[in-house]
């Protein structure tokens, strides 16, 4: 039996996703954010069944993925993006310091991310790859 989200979860999350979000490339940024994740079809259906309950609303902490009523931090997925993206640009240790406290505000190390921070960090990268 396959772990990925299941056809009523997936139209019941996009019917959500449509009332919740005016447009579809913010919530493909939303799902980015929460599960490291750019498609509905790539959730699990743990994944798709907390994005339901953040989608109508259940902020209890069984809809966070830690359980803690915060946002969890970045994805191994997140992590390998940002690794290579340094790799790719020959950023150093520093320079992606300097990044992720003027992305974030904070002095933090990777591993400490949000989700979403990850996600600001990496579109950062990706623009700066862009640029060169």
């Amino acid at each position: 039996m396959s772990n990925l989200i299941t056809r009523p979860q997936t139209r019941h999350l996009r019917a959500l996703s449509r009332s919740v979000f005016p447009s579809d490339d913010l919530y493909h940024d939303w799902l980015l954010q929460q599960f490291g994740k750019a498609s509905t079809k790539q959730l699990t259906r743990r994944d798709a069944s907390m994005a339901i309950r953040l989608l109508k609303g259940d902020t209890s902490d069984r809809a966070y993925p830690n359980g803690s009523g915060v946002a969890a931090h970045l994805t191994d997925r997140q992590a390998r993006k940002i690794g290579a993206l340094i790799a790719e640009r020959g950023i150093s240790g520093a320079g992606l310091d300097r990044i992720i406290k003027r992305q974030t505000g904070q002095d933090k190390g990777v591993e400490m991310l949000t989700r979403s921070e990850a996600t600001k960090v990496i579109i950062l990268l990706e623009r700066m790859a862009g640029d060169a």
